[in-house]
């Protein structure tokens, strides 16, 4: 017999799949979670800290938030790097609701964008702040060298006009991307959101 998922009772699907011998389980990675909830939580960190930055008038207290946030940028670099490597040494988890061909189509994409997206913010971040003529610091000790001998004004303001239109774009699909989340959890009724919050789920529901 089937189980069914409600948006009030995961902890019952935890302990039956966990205790019931007959019922083969399976669940996400620790690594994937981890990479996961820590990218979202950073991308939500740099977009807020950059908005902050952004409304804050010329002054010692702009420059230094700014500073501080070109120094998280430069973690999260490597956060990104980190994600994108795991996610192709151990290939996408598989659906675990059924999916039309345009839905499965459409989820791969906001795959890609979320694993790919980020990674232009924040390198364009980077190399907007290589144009100022400039060596770049992460929080306060020497990471990048000076690269020109001069600011290059057009191609700041090229790099300037990516870095915040990407913003924009990874701020409205976080959005929409949270709302499929809630849409699957309590009017689909699947254990899509549970398993990434590292539950156990049985086999027999993930979709190949």
């Amino acid at each position: 017999m089937g189980h069914h998922y409600g948006p009030l009772v995961p902890f019952s699907i935890l302990y039956e799949t966990m205790t019931d011998p007959s019922i083969p389980y399976s669940r996400l990675s620790r690594t994937t979670i981890a990479l996961h909830w820590l990218t979202a939580l950073a991308i939500l960190g740099m977009l807020g800290l950059g908005l902050y930055s952004s409304q804050l008038p010329r002054g010692p207290e702009k420059f230094e938030m700014i500073q501080i946030h070109k120094s998280c940028g430069m973690i999260v670099f490597f956060i990104l790097v980190a994600r994108l490597s795991w996610r192709l040494k151990e290939g996408w988890p598989h659906p675990v609701a059924s999916q039309s061909i345009w839905e499965a189509r459409l989820a791969r994409a906001v795959q890609w964008f979320f694993l790919l997206a980020p990674f232009v913010m924040v390198a364009s971040g980077i190399a907007k702040s290589i144009t100022y003529a400039r060596p770049i610091d992460v929080f306060g000790m020497p990471f990048i060298p000076q690269f020109l001998e001069e600011k290059n004004e057009a191609l700041n303001e090229a790099l300037g006009w990516v870095h915040v239109t990407f913003a924009i774009l990874i701020s409205m699909a976080i959005v929409l991307h949270t709302a499929r989340a809630l849409h699957h959890h309590f009017v689909k009724r699947d254990p899509t959101l549970i398993r990434m919050l590292g539950r156990p789920i049985p086999l027999s529901k993930e979709k190949s």
